[in-house]
């Protein structure tokens, strides 16, 4: 299983103190923020605390405002592509998936 790479900040809304990490969506280009805990997704981790909340909905776990999903195809994005996606600052160390 591959590891993912967290964020500094935790999960401002799931109120369980959840492990924010990047993931690489279905499109195999867009990494996003999501928590562990709730599945919330945020666009960049700028926006975690003060911008918008994104959602997947089952079966196919799409985001229709961005365009991707987060379901099949998509996995937890290397350090490699984080840095690519521009928030290589962001990251705060690996760790396993819950």
């Amino acid at each position: 299983m591959r590891e993912l790479v967290y964020l500094r900040i935790y999960c401002p809304l799931c109120g369980k103190g959840g492990q924010l990490a990047f993931l690489l969506c279905d499109d195999q280009m867009s990494v996003v923020v999501i928590c562990e805990e709730c599945s919330s997704v945020w666009r960049t981790p700028r926006e975690v605390g003060n911008g918008k909340i994104y959602s997947a909905e089952p079966p196919d776990w799409k985001i229709p405002e961005l365009g991707v999903g987060i379901g099949d195809g998509s996995r937890w994005a290397t350090p490699e592509e984080i840095s690519q996606a521009g928030f290589g600052d962001w990251m705060a160390g690996e760790s396993e998936p819950l």
